[in-house]
């Protein structure tokens, strides 16, 4: 993020107060993740301005920033592509989902290699200079000078298109071109350069994902499967299918447990792993025990891999709580526990997300009921309830489940230190949450990570790009929306308040009447000839000595620094001088020869004109004696004598100019023989360079075969496996629809078995009526009796009561009588 977009990207979330409510698309089902960092590689979370230390197994989503310090590397895995990133360089993610993958980079050397690229889908490099868009898949590289002066990309494999202010510029397999301007008119094409150390680097990263076993079993398209063959081993289970075991963990170690939590929007809580096989397994699949090992099942191989948080189900409560309070686990808050999911068990997000969000996120990890995943989409996610799945296979699984306190969870602490053991009655009585519910801290926005050794430069990240689509607009810092996020603990919020527009990035869209400079530039045209094979080698070397003290001129003068630019017409004019040196050899050698017989020549018309002279004065002696006058014998003495003597001089300037012609003749030679080494030491040269490029191009071609040869033998194992796969799954069929009559079979007996059991309860149900209908009538008839018993001691005792009440009144009478008159009674 630029620095004046933080700024107004913090002034606007103070003010920000109705996001809540608004919807939000569904979340990407693909991030990015820090597969590599070797150096100091530092990232800084998106919508935040501290830099932090780099994390592997980290996600990787819009808005993060990462660099790598000098003498530093790392690597970022999307899927069916990877980003490389050279030492200084400046990376940030500005787009990232389904379709699309767009980096910004400010500084640097990036590589890029894209495995397949599916219908609409795009990749994009935006620099300073230019935006690069990649068409297929194919191998890529981007350099851009740290002093903003140029951009470099190098097309080793594939095609694509750079895109400047109102011009667009094609590059075919083997470009390698040099842009100046944002134009694209001042431009340099090279040859590709000779691989340094960072291309072998990422071809070699390349090769080890190209060559991973665990392709037979997993989709190319999740993230992290390549780590997967040196730590562990693929097993077909009865019932499952291939699975993968660790074999590189402690013995109570279980899955979840060895990492931290770390709190990144749009997914809320999510779970980064410490080993580095643990990316794949914790984001993609199920898992399952085995005979008391912990294995691993991929989603099915021919879908699309779609990513998740954290494949758990959260488990807490008043009576989980408590139970681990009496336990003494409860130390840093409330406790709060976890455990994988299991095949065929629905994962539910804790985010917002649609239906068909829903179902790709779970058909694409394992294997399920369309009519279950239904059912839990209604019931337990749009329904509010949470997760409330009637069953989990792993919550009873000695070990499986994980817990530590609140406090470790919320700031990314280590989960392996702090986790405490759960006995199986405390989550007995657990509920199951849909999420963890707890609100992270700062500590958890950048994963506990320690400061960052090294950043970039702000005037580096303040960079403006092109860029060609539009980027994904940034959130506001944490501590902006950190009060909001209070309110709803670990569910993250539904539209996260955005940042201003980020100006550093000028989106050019679609550009009508863009020019193609690489079609308009003329034939003749310096940026449109084909020019020496780049070296960076030598560009990093002027480029030091350009910064420490300037170029040196013949007179031992300093000169001002070159540029990169200059420096290449340097170079090619000396590349063009020795290849005009090697078509004008065969003219300069026979000019040496054509010296040497002109000597010759000269030499034999001399020789003649001397022996003509001769003859002249022998027959005008003869003359003079023919004549017989003495006057014309003296004249004839005197023509002779004068003849004698210029026949002397011209003698003497012959023998001169032989001597010249001899000397010039032996510089001829000497020069000759100096031209003809020059000559022999080029040609030797020239046969050292085609016999090393014959023997790369020998290397190529046997290389090519090879790759060809692996070709055919992958596509024949792939084949292969296929067809083992198809085996394995008629097997497996075939086994499950023995299981299933099997465990038809078991039902009917089962069924049978009850309808006895149930024939028997309602057999002993009817005696128990019986008896008790008998006692209740015994009970009856003891009643009845007791009653009678009863009426019977009442009739007698008023029986007794009316004698004695009869005797009493005999008596009465008898003493009135007494009283009376003394007669007794009769």
């Amino acid at each position: 993020m630029k620095l004046h977009s933080r700024v107004c990207a913090t002034l606007a979330g103070l003010t920000f107060a109705f996001y809540a409510s608004a919807a939000l698309a569904d979340p990407s089902g693909r991030v990015a993740r820090l597969s590599d960092a070797r150096g100091d590689v530092s990232y800084s979370p998106a919508g935040e301005r501290e830099w932090y230390r780099g994390v592997i197994n980290r996600p990787v989503v819009p808005g993060d920033q990462l660099w790598t310090a000098p003498r530093a590397r790392a690597e970022l895995q999307l899927g069916n592509a990877a980003l490389r990133m050279h030492e200084n360089t400046s990376v940030e993610v500005l787009n990232l989902d389904d379709s699309v993958a767009q980096f910004e980079v400010n500084q640097g050397s990036v590589q890029i290699t894209v495995r397949r690229v599916y219908p609409g889908q795009v990749y994009e490099i935006a620099t300073p200079t230019l935006a690069f868009s990649i068409n297929e898949a194919g191998s890529y590289r981007v350099d851009v000078d740290p002093d903003d002066n140029y951009t470099t990309v190098a097309v080793w494999s594939g095609s694509g298109q750079a895109f400047g202010q109102r011009s667009s510029f094609p590059l075919r397999r083997g470009d390698a071109v040099r842009f100046y301007d944002t134009n694209l008119r001042d431009y340099q094409i090279y040859g590709l350069p000779q691989q340094d150390g960072f291309d072998r680097f990422a071809f070699g990263r390349d090769e080890q994902t190209r060559r991973s076993g665990s392709l037979r079993y997993v989709s190319d398209d999740m993230v992290g499967y390549a780590d997967l063959d040196a730590n562990g081993s693929w097993t077909t289970v009865r019932g499952y299918g291939p699975t993968w075991f660790p074999t590189r963990v402690s013995q109570d170690w279980a899955p979840y447990r060895d990492g931290h939590w770390a709190w990144q929007e749009p997914y809320g809580w999510t779970w980064v792993d410490n080993a580095p096989w643990g990316y794949a397994p914790s984001h993609y699949g199920r898992w399952v025990s085995v005979d008391n090992r912990w294995g691993w099942l991929p989603g099915p191989r021919r879908e699309r891999a779609v990513y998740a948080p954290a494949l758990v189900a959260f488990i807490g409560g008043r009576n989980f709580s408590a139970s681990v309070s009496v336990s003494g686990g409860s130390r840093g808050g409330s406790p709060i526990g976890w455990f994988p999911l299991g095949p065929s068990e629905a994962y539910v997000p804790s985010y917002t997300v649609s239906r068909q969000y829903f179902d790709r996120v779970n058909r694409t990890n394992t294997q399920i009921d369309a009519a279950s995943l239904a059912s839990v989409f209604l019931n337990d996610y749009s329904g509010g309830r949470g997760a409330r799945q009637s069953r989990y296979a792993n919550r009873q699984i000695a070990g499986a489940v994980t817990a530590v306190p609140a406090d470790v969870f919320q700031n990314s602490r280590s989960v392996r230190e702090a986790s405490f053991d759960i006995a199986p009655e405390m989550t007995a009585n657990a509920e199951i949450r849909r999420m963890a519910e707890i609100a992270p801290s700062a500590q958890a926005v950048y994963g506990g990570a320690g400061a960052a050794n090294s950043r970039p430069d702000l005037e580096i990240s303040d960079r403006r790009v092109l860029a060609r689509r539009e980027r994904m607009r940034e959130q506001v810092p944490f501590s902006a929306r950190q009060q909001s996020l209070q309110g709803t603990p670990g569910l993250a919020l539904s539209s996260a308040p955005q940042a201003a527009v980020d100006t550093g990035v000028q989106v050019l869209g679609v550009q009508t009447g863009a020019v193609d400079t690489r079609l308009q530039a003329a034939p003749s045209a310096p940026g449109a000839v084909a020019l020496v094979p780049l070296d960076r080698a030598i560009d990093a070397d002027v480029d030091r000595q350009n910064r420490g003290r300037g170029m040196i001129t013949e007179s031992g003068q300093p000169a001002g620094p070159q540029s990169i630019k200059e420096i290449a017409a340097q170079r090619q004019a000396e590349h063009d001088a020795r290849q005009q040196g090697q078509r004008g050899d065969g003219a300069r050698q026979p000019t040496a020869d054509q010296t040497a017989q002109d000597a010759q020549a000269t030499q034999q018309q001399m020789e003649m004109q001397r022996q003509a002279d001769e003859e002249a004065r022998r027959q005008s002696a003869d003359r003079a004696i023919k004549d017989g006058s003495a006057v014309q014998q003296r004249d004839a003495d005197q023509l002779a004598a004068q003849q004698a003597a210029a026949a002397a001089q011209a003698e003497q300037q012959r023998l001169q100019l032989l001597k010249d012609q001899q000397e010039a003749l032996q510089r001829s030679a000497v020069a000759a023989e100096q031209e003809a080494a020059a000559q022999s030491e080029r040609l030797n040269r020239e046969k050292g360079e085609q016999a090393a490029k014959a023997d790369q191009e020998q290397q190529a071609a046997i290389a090519r075969q090879q790759a060809e040869v692996a070709q055919q033998q992958a596509q024949v194992a792939e084949q292969q496996a296929e067809q083992q796969r198809q085996q394995a799954e008629q097997a497996q069929a075939a086994e499950q629809q023995r299981a299933a009559a099997v465990a038809q079979k078991e039902e009917l007996q089962r069924q049978e078995a009850e309808q006895a059991q149930q024939a028997q309860m309602q057999a002993a149900q009817q005696a128990e009526l019986q008896r008790q209908q008998a006692e209740q009538a015994q009970q009856a008839a003891e009643q009845t009796e007791k009653q009678q018993q009863g009426e019977q001691a009442q009739a007698l005792q008023e029986q007794a009561d009316a004698e004695k009440a009869e005797e009493d009144e005999r008596k009465r009478v008898a003493e009135e009588a007494l009283r009376s008159g003394g007669e007794q009674p009769q």
